[in-house]
């Protein structure tokens, strides 16, 4: 390699990491730039992305979607001890304060649940009785959901029907039917689909597609 090529090769910059395009069936009446939450299972996205690097794409794509839709955007990232072991790299990586990693089986997505809860509670004080509802009410006008697990179902519903709508990324190709009906819209993440770091790609809700048994606990 010449002097000029090896200056060439420091001096690269490395691929941006395009983030998906936001879905149409997002509500009409929703901020240009939403208060954005984004809630990662990082346990499903092992299982439905594989290997490190594509676990490490499929993070990189989440995030950048959440900050395309808003530059603040609070980012949560749950793990199982088995998870963040097997990936410790990818944990160690991340910015401060994203990362809840849990020893007990079951408790990982509990963390995830609990998010949504506490984003729900806020909402209702928010816009109780005697209060005028204001944009960004509740700390979130938006959730983007990266998992798979049936038990994100029900607390995604009580969002819905508070009027926080649920963009669910799906890592892999299973989505659990009932979780898929709940969310107002569902794209799918994973090595299999076209080059995530050029372009972004969405696939539409389907009844039809298997349910999962859950996330790694």
């Amino acid at each position: 390699m010449t002097t000029s090529s090896r200056a060439a090769a420091r001096t690269r910059e490395p691929a941006r990491v395009a983030a998906l395009p936001a879905p149409p069936e997002l509500p009409a009446g929703l901020a240009r730039r939403p208060r954005v939450l984004e809630l990662i299972s990082a346990d499903s996205v092992s299982l439905g992305c594989g290997s490190d690097r594509d676990v490490r794409q499929c993070l990189d794509v989440a995030r950048a979607t959440a900050r395309a839709l808003d530059p603040h955007a609070r980012i949560r990232c749950s793990a199982s001890a088995v998870t963040a072991i097997y990936h410790l790299d990818l944990l160690t990586a991340s910015e401060n304060n994203q990362w809840s990693v849990s020893r007990r089986p079951g408790t990982a997505r509990q963390v995830l649940v609990e998010e949504m809860r506490d984003l729900a509670d806020a909402r209702l004080i928010a816009t109780g009785p005697g209060r005028k509802r204001q944009r960004g009410s509740g700390h979130a006008d938006l959730v983007v959901l990266v998992g798979r697990d049936p038990l994100y179902a029900d607390p995604v519903r009580r969002l819905r029907l508070l009027g926080i709508p649920t963009w669910l990324l799906v890592p892999g190709r299973q989505v659990d039917p009932w979780l898929s009906a709940h969310a107002c819209a569902v794209s799918f993440l994973g090595p299999d689909d076209p080059d995530l770091t050029t372009s972004g790609q969405l696939a539409p809700a389907s009844a039809r597609c298997p349910a999962v048994q859950g996330d790694r606990a």
